[in-house]
């Protein structure tokens, strides 16, 4: 993502910048890290002939979470 340009101290959005960061926003409040966002990001041009690779990045992500659950699980019945 590049930089947009500047109105004096302040950058100008466009509504597709805007887009991408609010994707951003989200993706790191689900628990992506920065780098499958990127990844997810770069294969954004393509969705047609990226699916199968935004779905394997969403399904280890998931993977993932299901594993730090898990074990926070274990956690909490062995402190108990």
């Amino acid at each position: 993502m590049s930089s947009p340009a500047r109105k004096g101290a302040y950058r100008d959005y466009g509504s597709e910048d805007v887009e991408c960061l609010r994707f951003v926003r989200r993706a790191r409040e689900l628990g992506f890290s920065l780098e499958e966002v990127q990844a997810l990001l770069d294969l954004a041009p393509r969705p047609d002939e990226n699916c199968d690779r935004v779905q394997a990045i969403a399904a280890q992500h998931l993977s993932n979470v299901r594993a730090k659950l898990d074990d926070l699980r274990v956690q909490t019945q062995s402190a108990s």
